[in-house]
C-alpha cells in the first residue's frame, strides 16, 4: 500500500514524526508532505521542522500558499498535482480537522489528480461550534468525499454525528508517541535521578489552562518544593504576578517556550507532571498530548477531570476535580511523599504506552482501517 502523510503543524515536531516512521514500515512506498515553515499557537515566530526521524524518509518540504493559521492555510495547488501525479498514492492520512481550508483543498486535488486515493482526516474537535463561512461548507465538502475520519476523543466522534459526518466513516483513534523517543528520560527516572518534590508544566499559559490553579495547590502542598513551568501565552503577567503575590519567586522557575530536546529532559528530572485544564464554554480539553510523552518518560501525571484526560491518564496516574486547588495540592503530597506508589505508578504509565499509545501500535491499528476501505469494507 503507497501512503501519503500530509501533516500540518503536526509533522513539525520530533516526537510526533515517528507516526511517520510507523506508517513507512508498513507501507509498499510512503511519502510525507510537510510545511517548510509554520507559526506556533503561541507565537508569532516562523519554526521549521525539528530535526528528527522524519529526516530519513521520503518527504517534502513546502513552503505553503497560504499560512494564517492551521484552519486558515493552503498548499500551493501547483504542488499538490506534481505530488499526487507523481505518486498516486493508495491512501492519504490528512492530518487535518474536516472543517480546515486544506482539508477540502487536498480532497478536491485527491478527486481530480488522482482519484482512486481513499482520503483520511482526524477530528479532535470535541464541541460543537458554529463556524464562520467558508468553514462550514469546506467541512460539509469534506464529510461527502473523505473515505473516514478518526476522531481522537468519543465526544469528538459526537460531534462529527452532529455536523453530518456517516457515523460509519468514524473512528475513534487518539494520539500516540514513540517509547525510543524518550528513553533518556525514562532511564532517569527509573534510576531514582528525578528531583524530589519536583513539579512541571508544559504547555499554553491562557485561563483554560489552569495554572493558577497549580500554583496556588503548590503553595499549599507540604511535600512541594520547586514548579517548573514551560510554554508561553496571554495568562504569563498574570501567572508571574501571583507567584509574586505568594512569595514563590525562588520555588517556580519560568522557562518560557522550549525545543523538544529540552523537554525529554525535564520529563526526567521532575517528579511528576501535572495537567490542571478547565472547562469553559469555548474549550473542553481534548486530549493532553503531553501526558502521553511525560507517561513514555516514565514520569508521573496529575490531571483534572476535564474533556478526555481520565480516558488517557486511565490507571497510570492520578485525576482531580478541574478547578480544585485542595484536590490538587492532596494529590502532589500523595505522589511527591510516597515513593512506593510514584514507583508503581512509573510501572502503570510505560505498560499504558506499551499497549496503548506506542506509535507502532497506533499505526497497525490504522493500517487495519485503511485496508478495510480499500477492500470495499463498510467499517472504517
Amino acid at each position: 500500500m503507497k501512503i501519503l502523510c500530509i501533516g500540518l503543524d503536526f509533522l513539525m515536531l520530533r516526537a510526533y514524526q515517528w507516526k511517520a516512521v510507523e506508517l513507512a514500515k508498513l507501507s509498499t512506498e510512503f511519502l510525507a508532505v510537510v510545511p517548510a515553515r509554520w507559526r506556533v499557537l503561541w507565537s508569532s515566530e516562523l519554526i521549521e521542522p525539528e530535526p528528527g526521524p522524519l529526516d530519513d524518509l521520503p518527504h517534502h518540504k513546502v513552503d505553503l500558499l497560504v499560512r494564517i493559521n492551521k484552519h486558515f492555510a493552503l498548499f500551493p495547488p501547483r504542488f499538490l498535482r506534481r505530488v499526487l501525479n507523481a505518486f498516486q498514492p493508495d491512501v492519504c492520512d490528512l492530518d487535518n480537522e474536516p472543517f480546515n481550508l486544506s482539508s477540502a483543498q487536498v480532497i478536491s486535488a485527491t478527486r481530480r489528480f488522482s482519484p482512486h486515493t481513499r482520503v483520511f482526516l482526524h477530528a479532535s474537535q470535541n464541541l460543537v461550534k458554529r463556524y464562520p463561512p467558508p468553514f462550514n461548507a469546506t467541512e460539509q465538502y469534506a464529510f461527502r468525499h473523505c473515505t473516514g475520519v478518526f476522531a481522537r476523543n468519543p465526544e469528538a466522534a459526537d460531534v462529527l454525528k452532529r455536523r453530518g459526518c456517516q457515523p460509519a466513516k468514524i473512528r475513534v483513534m487518539g494520539h500516540g508517541v514513540s517509547l525510543k523517543e524518550f528513553d533518556q528520560g525514562r532511564t532517569r527516572q527509573l534510576n531514582g535521578e528525578a528531583e524530589p518534590g519536583s513539579v512541571l508544566y508544559v504547555g499554553y499559559l491562557a485561563h483554560q489552562k489552569g495554572v493558577d490553579t497549580l500554583i496556588e495547590a503548590c503553595a499549599n502542598s507540604v511535600r512541594f518544593r520547586k514548579l517548573t513551568i514551560v510554554g508561553e501565552g496571554p495568562s504569563t503577567p498574570d501567572l508571574h504576578a501571583q507567584v509574586d503575590r505568594l512569595q514563590m519567586g525562588d520555588r517556580v522557575a519560568f522557562l518560557g517556550r522550549l525545543p523538544q530536546q529540552a523537554l525529554k529532559e525535564l520529563y526526567g528530572n521532575h517528579s511528576c507532571l501535572v495537567v490542571p485544564s478547565r472547562t469553559t464554554p469555548t474549550l473542553v480539553e481534548q486530549f493532553g498530548r503531553v501526558i502521553i510523552e511525560a507517561m513514555a518518560s516514565g514520569c508521573p501525571v496529575i490531571a483534572s477531570d476535564s474533556g478526555n484526560m481520565p480516558r488517557v491518564v486511565g490507571n497510570a496516574g492520578l485525576i482531580f476535580p478541574e478547578d480544585d486547588m485542595s484536590a490538587l495540592a492532596q494529590a502532589l503530597d500523595r505522589l511527591l511523599g510516597h515513593e512506593h506508589e510514584r514507583h508503581e505508578i512509573q510501572r502503570r504509565c510505560i505498560e499504558r504506552v506499551e499497549g496503548v499509545f506506542e506509535w507502532s501500535v497506533r499505526a497497525r491499528a490504522m493500517l487495519e482501517v485503511f485496508e478495510n476501505a480499500s477492500s470495499g469494507s463498510s467499517h472504517v
